[in-house]
């Protein structure tokens, strides 16, 4: 069974800009530069063939190149705050590459985490004790936060395994972004 995802790589100097949130938040594991991504679909423990499945459904996809930018940042988890993140500014391309996504791995049969996207990329996780008025101050500090726009020209199936630091993410197969929107929207579904 292999660990796995789908998700957009982020670019080194977005990676090196998102550093700038970094806070003495206590309970806060930082994610590493080269582990930041924007998740599409998360499909958990997978066999090898259903990966092949997936492969196979991610490569007919056609959309265009997105033109991205990070707006301010995020908590989830409620009342028992689990992660951190930098939010992005709405993207109806983005949104429909993410449905095509969801849409490929069902007509393909493979299972996946099904929940509402939240266009995101998590820069911390939180332990159970991280204290509240610490994540108020880093919301508060950091709402503002913006990046210049940035071009993403592919999407990846990852494979996540544990490392004696964390998690490791690989790519095991990039997909081309490149059609255009008029031709990606005129085409075909997919």
């Amino acid at each position: 069974m292999i660990r796995s995802f789908i998700a957009l790589p982020l670019p080194v100097r977005i990676a090196a800009d998102l550093e700038a949130l970094r806070a003495p938040v206590p309970e806060a594991r930082w994610v590493a530069p080269q582990n930041l991504h924007l998740t599409l679909a998360f499909l958990g423990e997978q066999h090898p063939h259903a990966l092949e499945d997936a492969d196979l459904a991610l490569s007919a996809i056609r959309a265009p190149v997105l033109e991205l930018r990070l707006e301010g940042v995020g908590l989830f988890g409620g009342d028992k705050p689990t992660a951190l993140y930098a939010a992005l500014a709405e993207n109806p391309d983005l949104r429909r590459l993410q449905a095509k996504v969801e849409r490929a791995l069902r007509q393909a049969g493979v299972k996946f985490e099904s929940r509402n996207f939240t266009p995101h990329v998590t820069v911390a996780w939180l332990g159970r004790k991280a204290p509240r008025h610490r994540l108020i101050s880093w919301l508060e500090g950091f709402a503002l936060h913006r990046s210049p726009a940035f071009a993403v020209e592919e999407f990846a199936l990852y494979r996540s395994e544990m490392g004696t630091g964390g998690s490791v993410y690989e790519a095991m197969r990039e997909y081309p972004l490149g059609e255009s929107a008029l031709a990606s929207g005129s085409a075909e579904e997919n």
